[in-house]
């Protein structure tokens, strides 16, 4: 028999073959082929695909790429294009909508429903929340990796996978695989991530559920009629404490839209639901950054990690006790 490593012919190849076989490296999952999104300045990208998996809390911006097309001149600026326009809230809604489009034209409703603890009457708000609040991931596939590649992935802020697919010419017939068993050959997350924390979309449906009323702001109204403002604090050694900044325009435009209370979710320990009036009584007192003319940039909020969880003063004044408000994750 004879075998030899061969090149791919062309990206469709590789791009041919992995959405063929996209279930072995994401699960059970809805694949949304070719569509264009866009930045927030207006600057157009086609990713291959975006995948979702409701089961795990995951989706996916999907590029397949050829090393040989080059790290600097071409895949890094596709790629850095399609994570900023990911983060727009135009190219959500794009998604959320085609996402919907999808569930229907294949008649899966039902099972996504049941998958996002929802009814069908609310699906559509369910899909807005979860590409709202579940952050994407990139997933490259490419038949080599190189340094280059490697440090382009690191520096994004977004968690990446990169997994390898490699051609065979088998008998004069092409026959493909993953020469790392299907598993990414690098994955890479950013340092103020946390794979094991908590999503806005958990979280909210741990507390029974609601609808995002503003994303810009990250403001959901929830079931029992609290609205509230989605805020991530990230854990800091040198306080033992978890950290934040709340700006004091988007407290106030968070007001505005009816927020009674400021959720902090605090890493993979859970997340603290604390009403306006006690964090305006602690803001009160509370370190600030100024802006360069005097203006205040931001509150400093520290909470102090579970069992005892509190607002920390740091001798200022006392601090203020919110550990009865503290959640873990279910």
């Amino acid at each position: 028999m004879a075998i030899a490593e061969a090149d791919f012919d062309r990206e469709q190849e590789l791009e041919n073959w992995t959405f063929d076989n996209i279930s072995t490296f994401f699960g059970d999952c809805i694949l949304l082929s070719r569509f264009r999104i866009t930045t927030p300045s207006g600057k157009h990208g086609i990713p291959d695909g975006v995948a979702f998996n409701f089961s795990t809390r995951q989706w996916w911006i999907i590029e397949c790429e050829l090393l040989a097309h080059g790290v600097w001149p071409h895949i890094a600026e596709q790629i850095t294009r399609y994570v900023v326009a990911s983060g727009n809230e135009s190219t959500k809604r794009q998604i959320r909508d085609k996402l919907f489009e999808e569930i229907q034209e294949k008649g899966i409703q039902e099972k996504v429903v049941q998958e996002l603890n929802t009814d069908s009457s609310r699906l559509l708000q369910q899909l807005e929340m979860f590409v709202e609040g579940v952050k994407p991931s990139l997933a490259v596939f490419i038949d080599d990796t190189s340094q280059d590649l490697n440090d382009f992935c690191d520096a994004l802020n977004v968690s990446t996978e990169i997994y390898r697919v490699k051609k065979l010419m088998v008998n004069g017939s092409a026959e493909y695989y993953s020469p790392d068993h299907n598993a990414p050959a690098i994955v890479t997350v950013p340092e103020q991530s946390s794979p094991s924390g908590s999503s806005i979309f958990d979280v909210i449906e741990q507390l029974g559920g609601g609808d995002l009323i503003s994303p810009r702001l990250k403001c959901y109204r929830l079931s029992d009629g609290r609205v509230v403002k989605v805020q991530y604090s990230k854990f800091y050694d040198s306080h033992q404490a978890y950290w934040c900044g709340i700006n004091p325009s988007s407290y106030e435009r968070a007001k505005d839209a009816g927020c009674t209370d400021h959720l902090f979710i605090m890493g993979q320990d859970g997340f603290v639901v604390i009403p306006f009036t006690v964090v305006d009584e602690y803001i009160n007192t509370a370190y600030i950054t100024k802006n360069s003319d005097g203006s205040i940039r931001h509150y400093h909020v520290h909470l102090s990690p579970p069992p005892n969880v509190t607002m920390k003063e740091y001798s200022k004044t006392e601090d203020i006790d919110v550990s009865e408000l503290f959640q873990t994750p279910n």
